[in-house]
């Protein structure tokens, strides 16, 4: 019988290998838009404009918006972690408890 932690892998490996498959083509896709929408606009060279210098890079931004996000995907993980961690002492103690009943419960039935 497959592992099922072997199978979910497998099926999360080729999502991401589909995901990056199409992420390829819409960057072909808009590298070749950008090249003739340059060909066809004249003078697509940025103009200087005051304090263009002091802006963050477009690249700059996606690397600190993806950053951000990432930590945001880690502070929801830890939350998960300690509501995990809280509610399963409780689960545990219902589930001794439920025992405890049903052994009586069972003695009971004997007598």
């Amino acid at each position: 019988m497959a592992d099922p932690k072997d199978t979910t892998q497998e099926i999360q490996a080729q999502v991401l290998d589909g995901i990056r498959k199409s992420q390829e083509a819409v960057i072909d896709g808009m590298r070749t838009w950008a090249e003739t929408i340059q060909q066809l606009v004249p003078g697509t060279t940025q103009a200087a404009l005051p304090r263009t210098d002091q802006l963050p890079t477009p690249a700059e931004v996606v690397d600190s918006v993806f950053d951000f996000a990432a930590q945001l995907l880690n502070a929801q993980r830890e939350l998960a972690h300690s509501v995990l961690g809280a509610t399963t002492a409780v689960g545990e103690r219902v589930q001794e408890e439920t025992e405890k009943v049903a052994g009586k419960a069972k003695k009971s039935a004997r007598s």
